[in-house]
């Protein structure tokens, strides 16, 4: 039987296999739809097939590995999480918990374990939703919650979700056949980095995850009168960039104001025509809003929205607030909670055992139709969405050590 060590150095070898993959040279970039996001789903494919795995990549281009229970199981618990990144990224970040799910697949086949289900490891395709501004797209077809009013959304790089789905190979008519149907979920599991720093300030090796934050995906289109910036009087001016600057110093100023419940960030901001003497006349950016409290949520949201309309008409300039996604926040399901508990209590580590997630992740989605737990592993000073992430392969073998002994109660359940 392999030891936690070898089997930490194992995963470990296969993280900084995936993170040398991306769109943009030495710093870890992988988007959705692109070409390294294409040759991290063959990789991870090769490591389904060579542990016998049933395997394919869906429509919306999941990677996905089935081990099959005993004959006539007819329910399926998932693990996994996403291979897609932001930019100049971290190479832990969802890349860990598919990669663990691989590994315990793996110990479970090794030990002989007769499954009274099915399990499925699932490298989700896009969770960050960096290059069309909308989150969990992987996890929302295997919920079958995927909105077909996204097929129409223009990305980075300027193309439509449907023409890169098409050069993907996927057939969008076949997205709902991906999803797993609801009377089969028996539960979802997914590992992941803090991005944090609790369990790093108390030298905890992991946690387990009671609520997750709500979030609201907004974007903003201002657009104004392009001018010469030598000619054009100040008080003729309807700059379009000055306007979103006042909108994001009110954000903050919101924000700051609600600290203790909220937070919100304009993360991406397009000004056009971009040139050092020519007033903006348009500018797109994004909005993001989360809360554990989803009344917070949407009254900050409500809120924004009137003063956004309200700048705008102030200065003379139109605008447009397109609400792209609202997903509610999510408590993680008590009897997987409990048997993450019970599993930490045996394995003789310390960790927390009610923890909040702020970052969004694909448990999100998933939660709609099926229930849901989460197991946070610490990282080095809680950093993350930053080349210098980092996950220790002590934590990583506790990890392993926890989910070991769920599997086990689970199975034993």
């Amino acid at each position: 039987m392999e030891t936690y060590a070898s089997r930490s150095a194992r995963v470990m070898q296969q993280i900084t296999s995936l993170g040398e993959i991306s769109n943009e040279g030495r710093i870890l970039t992988r988007l959705f739809g692109t070409k390294a996001h294409a040759q991290v789903n063959q990789r991870v494919l090769l490591w389904m097939n060579e542990l016998g795995l049933e395997t394919r990549i869906d429509n919306i281009g999941n990677v996905r590995g089935r081990l099959k229970g005993k004959e006539g199981s007819n329910s399926v618990f998932v693990m996994g999480s996403h291979l897609d990144s932001v930019r100049n990224a971290g190479k832990f970040d969802g890349v860990l918990g598919v990669l663990l799910a691989l590994d315990l697949v793996g110990s479970i086949q090794h030990q002989g374990i007769e499954l009274p289900f099915d399990i499925e490891v699932v490298g989700f395709s896009d969770e960050e939703g960096v290059r069309f501004n909308i989150a969990y797209m992987g996890s929302s077809v295997l919920a079958g919650n995927f909105q077909d009013a996204w097929l129409d959304k223009q990305g980075i790089y300027g193309k439509s979700l449907s023409s890169v789905l098409e050069e993907m190979g996927g057939e969008i008519g076949l997205l709902p056949s991906d999803a797993i149907p609801q009377h089969e979920w028996l539960g979802f599991l997914e590992i992941h980095t803090e991005q944090g720093p609790i369990l790093f300030q108390q030298n905890l090796p992991v946690g387990i995850v009671e609520s997750i934050a709500g979030q609201t995906r907004i974007n903003l289109y201002i657009n104004g009168t392009r001018g010469h910036a030598g000619t054009t009087p100040m008080g003729m001016r309807r700059d379009a960039l000055a306007t979103a600057a006042e909108f994001i110093h009110l954000v903050e100023n919101y924000a700051m104001e609600n600290k203790d419940v909220m937070v919100a960030t304009v993360g991406a901001i397009h000004s056009y025509p971009n040139i050092a003497n020519v007033i903006p006349s348009k500018v797109k950016c994004s909005l993001d809003i989360r809360s554990r409290f989803d009344d917070t949520m949407d009254a900050a949201t409500a809120h924004l929205e009137r003063s956004f309309y309200e700048i705008l008409q102030k200065r003379g300039i139109k605008g447009q607030w397109e609400l792209t996604q609202r997903n509610p926040s999510v408590i993680c399901d008590e009897g997987l909670r409990k048997h993450l508990k019970h599993a930490l209590e045996k394995s003789g580590l310390e960790g927390l055992e009610a923890m909040h997630g702020g970052a969004g992740h694909d448990a999100v989605a998933i939660a709609k139709v099926a229930p849901v737990a989460m197991l946070f592993v610490q990282c080095k000073n809680g950093i993350s969405h930053h080349p210098e992430e980092y996950v220790t392969k002590e934590n990583i073998e506790a990890a392993m050590r926890v989910c070991d002994l769920f599997l086990e109660e689970l199975v034993g359940n």
